[in-house]
């Protein structure tokens, strides 16, 4: 594994100790880089091979913090072509641990929690990350809090209080419990190893593909930090040696009408901070809305683009991705979905572009929406067919 030289501030710049407290810049509140020796692991390290042993995230421990991991086998997800579409393929981030991608971000910032001695974290979450904390807090054997809104899908916080965390309903202020003050942060947009978790996606897609990149990746407008860790990826890929140099794929960020900063943002041509919902106590540092600036940024610096989807188009998408891939997406890979076929029609992608849409979750874990989908609401709306053709190999019941 590899030795932190130093942290850099993602907003000023600055080099800081890797004892820095709590993880974030003193000066601005930034969240922070954690940087490595890439010279000197090109020298020591090959990239892996389809021979080697690990078969999670922490196969690139190379390029990951040096600390025993905390893991319940995150990452190295399949990469499926798809079925219907040529040259595009599906991440099917829902087979992760928890259901999500934001079981590599945990896995990575509980690891180093532990590895510092830290006893007790907690995080502000209105969704999959509050049950990826919870259950790697679990494995680790650290206590956890988790706030999440009001508004908190009733699944995610079930999630969250099966894994024995402790789960709060944030205020109106979005204030925390005074009782958890002084405890280590570890929200999705804070800290440095969540990006080192969600790195991981964009070596994965590398190996998968001969080391090289695509030409685009369709991403849910949410994961502002999965876009940060990916082009954090890309360039230490390309220091390495491991793929070409200035071939980075276009990051294309898909969202909802109702939701959506980004494409907002970038319609305006905006340089400051992106608005959009945030769960963060009223004093917090600003790192949140930091992580949409600096998403947005790479977005332009790819040749890239944001989306919005209407909700019917995102709900089509999920219908499409069950029925032709066999896969059953979160409403955020329905938006990519349906986003992907809107840059077919404008041109901006054709099939000649190899593009993985990566599928952040697990339809599993959003059963409610897919009822508002299919509009059932008892076991009568579902519409079977006229004849099973079982042959009489299997009775009825």
């Amino acid at each position: 594994m590899a030795k932190i030289k130093y942290f850099e501030c993602s907003c000023c710049g600055d080099r800081l100790p890797t004892d820095t407290a709590g993880y974030v810049c003193p000066k601005d509140g930034g969240f922070l880089y954690a940087c490595y020796d890439l010279a000197a692991i090109r020298e020591s390290v090959q990239r892996p091979s389809p021979a080697d042993a690990t078969n999670t995230m922490w196969r690139y421990a190379a390029l990951l913090p040096d600390a025993q991991p905390v893991t319940l086998g995150e990452g190295m997800t399949p990469l499926l072509p798809s079925r219907r579409y040529p040259n595009l393929f599906i991440k099917e981030e829902g087979l992760n641990p928890t259901g999500s991608l934001e079981a590599r971000a945990m896995s990575a910032a509980v690891t180093m929690a532990r590895h510092d001695g830290i006893e007790e974290v907690n995080a502000f979450a209105d969704g999959n990350s509050g049950g990826a904390l919870a259950a790697y807090a679990a494995a680790a054997d650290l206590r956890a809090y988790v706030f999440v809104p009001p508004d908190t899908p009733l699944p995610n916080r079930l999630e969250v209080a099966a894994f024995g965390a402790r789960l709060s309903l944030l205020g109106q202020d979005g204030s925390p419990s005074p009782e958890v003050a002084g405890y280590l942060d570890i929200s999705a947009w804070q800290g440095p190893f969540q990006i080192e978790g969600r790195k991981t996606i964009a070596y994965e897609l590398a190996e998968k593909l001969g080391w090289r990149l695509p030409d685009a990746i369709l991403l849910p407008g949410n994961a502002a930090t999965a876009v940060i860790g990916m082009w954090k990826a890309f360039a230490e890929m390309e220091e390495l040696g491991w793929v070409p140099q200035g071939k980075r794929p276009k990051m294309i960020c898909c969202q909802t009408s109702n939701n959506a900063p980004i494409l907002k943002a970038l319609l305006e041509d905006s340089r400051g901070a992106v608005s959009g919902p945030d769960t963060r106590p009223a004093d917090s540092p600003p790192a949140h809305g930091h992580a949409h600036v600096l998403a947005l940024d790479f977005i332009r610096r790819s040749g890239g683009a944001a989306l919005a989807v209407s909700d019917d188009a995102m709900k089509a998408g999920i219908k499409q991705v069950a029925a032709n891939e066999g896969i059953l997406p979160a409403p955020e890979g329905g938006a990519a979905m349906a986003a992907y076929l809107d840059l077919l029609r404008e041109g901006f992608l054709d099939d000649s572009h190899q593009v993985v849409l990566i599928n952040p979750a697990s339809g599993y874990k959003y059963l409610d929406t897919l009822q508002e989908c299919w509009r059932v609401t008892s076991p009568a709306d579902l519409k079977l067919p006229a004849s099973r053709n079982i042959g009489g190999i299997i009775g009825p019941y």
